[in-house]
């Protein structure tokens, strides 16, 4: 956020190394310089006008009514469904549903078990799933393209040939982005980020060790599969999503 506002006030960003490997091992952009890098802040700024609703972590409330006054703001565990009575994604029922996230095949098997997941079947009712391998491209995996916006750009093309009426998206550094083309082309989307993988019952390192998400975990639960892990999935956070 700091970053976006120094861009917003035209003050001088200075890309350092540490961010840089941060961007390139965590967020999986490349290639991790300058130009592409301040492209991508003018970016996430244009796609931020688009946002509807945000959930905002902790103290960021301020800064975010200040840039973004339009949005409606909510605790950012908002996201996470299943700790809500009723959970927000009742409303799913009945639609065709893209998930846009890297562990497609894990999602459309733990879907088939939906019922085995919550204790509340409200959390995943029936709708018709779709769903897009979003391109993984953090914890220096290798892709086919020459940098970050291309990929971004063959995702949105591929996107725009699936019929779907809401996305629920889990992208990295791409689920911003992807969230805002999803709305310009009429649709609609909610880019949950991490915890999209907890809706459809898939364990990963960040909540192993947390009391509430071991609860929640059960037989029926899973883990990425190996095709869907990085060799290299330990530079992303520990191994946060595996």
């Amino acid at each position: 956020m700091k970053k976006l506002a120094c861009f917003l006030k035209m003050e001088p960003l200075n890309f350092n190394k540490v961010l840089k490997g941060r961007f390139r091992h965590i967020a999986g952009f490349f290639p991790a310089e300058d130009k592409y890098m301040k492209r991508f802040a003018e970016l996430m700024l244009n796609d931020s006008k688009l946002i509807d609703i945000v959930g905002v972590w902790r103290t960021e409330q301020s800064k975010i009514a200040e840039f973004f006054s339009q949005a409606t703001n909510v605790p950012l565990d908002t996201l996470e469904a299943f700790k809500f009575d009723p959970p927000w994604t009742e409303a799913l029922k009945g639609n065709k549903v893209l998930v846009i996230h890297p562990f497609d095949e894990t999602i459309r098997k733990q879907y088939k078990k939906r019922r085995q997941l919550f204790v509340d079947k409200r959390v995943l009712p029936d709708f018709e799933l779709k769903t897009f391998r979003a391109v993984q491209s953090a914890a220096d995996s290798k892709v086919d393209f020459k940098t970050w916006f291309d990929a971004l750009d063959y995702m949105c093309r591929e996107i725009d040939k699936i019929d779907f009426d809401i996305a629920l998206i889990g992208a990295g550094a791409y689920g911003f982005p992807l969230a805002a083309y999803v709305k310009s082309i009429g649709k609609k989307a909610v880019h949950m980020g991490g915890v999209s993988q907890l809706l459809f019952g898939i364990q990963g390192n960040r909540w192993d060790r947390q009391d509430y998400y071991q609860a929640l975990y059960n037989d029926q639960w899973t883990r990425a599969s190996e095709v869907e892990t990085p060799k290299n999935c330990l530079k992303v956070e520990g191994g946060s999503y595996w």
